[in-house]
């Protein structure tokens, strides 16, 4: 099992103007979940994305989260 707890900073959301705390807890527990569950790496980059789209408002969907993403995906699925 993994244990992930990045902060808003590392994921790279919008934290100068708004509280991404909560947002950033959902993409970890995302990630977390679908890994822990014995989810494929496809299918937690599906889920992952999905969520990053929810998020966008906190910049979840910018090209800095998204790559953040991929990093820790290709780490973990390594």
């Amino acid at each position: 099992n993994i244990r992930c707890d990045f902060t808003p900073e590392q994921w790279g959301l919008f934290t100068f103007t708004k509280d991404c705390t909560d947002a950033a807890k959902v993409l970890n527990n995302t990630i977390e979940t679908s890994y822990n569950e014995g989810l494929s790496y496809n299918d937690t980059y599906d889920i992952t994305y999905r969520m990053m789209k929810t998020y966008k408002e906190y910049g979840a969907f910018d090209s800095e989260p998204l790559f953040f993403m991929e990093e820790v995906l290709n780490e973990i699925y390594e």
